[in-house]
């Protein structure tokens, strides 16, 4: 075989010897050697680029996928990263708004009780003042009743006033739908009128025994000395729960002549927490300091009916789920209600839903001592946050699958002439443009892309030489077998 290869060596030289003024140049030769062997020995295969050139198949993506998926996860991560931090700033907002809402409905019930508290306070500091410069008797018990009429008549806070002096004497004035009066003139012996629009007695009601020196609200102004706090009771007039400012009274000598009062019953202060805006399920309620619930927005009565009368409810007591919620979690991490010093807030759930707790101490200087607790359902607060959130996290969703489409769209677009370069590049390597297909007759759409474009018109240049350079070797190879036919017979005479 090499010897054949030699002689085919000569025989090419001899019918084309390199020069400079050769009719085919070293180029073209180059080319034609290149193929000789398929002109000798047509059974020899010389490997073709599409299997010699070709890359391997099958690594790498299809170039619209390649295209597609990058594009696809950077607007997908790109938008969910923009959806989660408005989301959670959405949600840091709401939360910060919730917090100052309860602290400010906290701040409204401290203020609404300090006021409710302070009122009667005033009346009896207003009424010590006149009976210290004797502008009022507390001997003649008429007048006294027609004075306290007049006051109760002011405020809606106070519709109750009484006095009881050292011996047992005593006056008792209420405005309420009832109007009456409770006198006791004679020792232990209290009698009840009605009274008509003007505050004057009318008709005998009844008549009981009674000795307020016995009762909390005398007890307390004398052991205090000071305008004070009667413990919460029950009240004899009414049977009802309460608390009563009072104050003791003295003369010029320092010698005790009474004790003057006002009574504020619980249901005062229920009424003014149920009437707070507190969401769907919002709750507040008050507290003292033992635990035991003063007042609560809640339907339920703090307290509860027993053989032995009115006995009041712990909080841990309470048929609310969410006020047991909340005053456990105070006893668990602070040891209980005494221990808290000061306002705090904390997250408290309860049936699986999260509240905003907000605790206020509510003091006065005269031994008021009361907590307001008031929590507010999470969700209610946030409703309007979440509505904003969602609808930014739809807009974003929406421009996320715009975009998406949209890259999906360019990238076919960019990807077409690309793969008609490809698809003409594979019949080119598997001999369609040398004569047995149409793939160089054709010119590659370059589409509407600059740079594309140029690289499809120097491809279908590069198609044009190929087609040319193709076309010289078959004329060479025919030129070359007619030689070597003509070789080989002057050979085989000269034998």
């Amino acid at each position: 075989m090499g010897s054949e290869l030699g002689t085919l060596e000569e025989i090419c030289v001899s019918l084309h010897p390199v020069s400079s003024t050769s009719s085919y140049s070293h180029s073209a030769f180059s080319r034609l050697y290149a193929y000789a062997p398929l002109f000798i020995c047509p059974s020899v295969k010389v490997a073709s680029l599409s299997d010699r050139d070709r890359p391997v198949r099958g690594i790498s993506p299809p170039l619209r996928r390649a295209l597609v998926f990058p594009l696809v996860w950077q607007i997908v991560i790109a938008v969910g990263v923009a959806g989660g931090v408005a989301f959670w700033s959405y949600q840091r907002a709401a939360d910060d708004l919730s917090e100052q809402i309860s602290h400010e409905v906290a701040a409204s019930v401290r203020e609404r009780i300090s006021a409710l508290t302070e009122t009667p306070h005033r009346f009896l500091r207003i009424n010590k003042a006149a009976f210290a410069t004797e502008n009022l008797s507390l001997d003649n018990l008429p007048r006294l009743q027609n004075f306290f009429w007049r006051q109760v008549q002011i405020d809606d806070a106070v519709d109750t006033f009484y006095f009881s002096d050292t011996d047992g004497r005593f006056l008792l004035v209420r405005a309420d739908e009832l109007r009456l009066v409770y006198v006791q003139e004679e020792r232990l012996q209290r009698r009840i009128y009605q009274l008509d629009e003007t505050g004057n007695r009318l008709d005998l009601i009844a008549r009981d025994t009674y000795d307020p020196r016995l009762r909390p609200w005398y007890r307390a102004a004398i052991a205090s000395e000071a305008a004070t706090w009667s413990p919460i009771y029950t009240f004899s007039a009414f049977p009802e729960l309460g608390i009563s400012p009072s104050i003791p009274l003295y003369n010029d000598a320092g010698d005790l002549q009474g004790v003057m009062a006002v009574d504020i019953s619980l249901k005062q202060l229920d009424d003014f927490l149920a009437a707070l805006d507190l969401g769907h399920s919002g709750t507040v309620y008050v507290v003292e300091p033992n635990g035991k619930i003063v007042a609560s927005s809640a339907v339920e009565p703090p307290y509860s009916i027993t053989k032995n009368g009115r006995e009041r409810l712990h909080a841990t007591q309470s048929v609310d789920p969410l006020v047991r919620a909340t005053a456990t979690h105070l006893i668990e991490t602070y040891g209980g209600f005494d221990r808290v010093a000061e306002d705090l807030q904390f997250h408290a759930s309860s049936a699986g839903r999260a509240y905003f707790t907000q605790v206020t101490r509510i003091r006065d200087g005269r031994g008021l001592d009361w907590l307001a607790i008031v929590a507010i359902p999470r969700t209610d607060l946030m409703q309007p946050f979440y509505r904003s959130a969602y609808l930014a996290l739809s807009i974003c969703a929406g421009i996320a699958i715009a975009s998406i489409a949209f890259g999906i769209w360019q990238a076919r677009r960019i990807a077409r002439p690309i793969l008609n370069l490809s698809r003409t590049a594979d019949e080119i390597s598997a001999g369609s443009a040398s004569g047995s297909g149409h793939a160089g007759d054709r010119p590659v759409a370059g589409g509407s892309i600059a740079e594309i474009d140029v690289l499809a018109s120097a491809f279908d240049r590069m198609v044009q030489r190929l087609q040319r350079s193709l076309a010289e070797a078959a004329q060479l190879n025919r030129t070359l077998e007619v030689r070597v036919r003509d070789r080989t017979a002057d050979l085989e005479q000269a034998k």
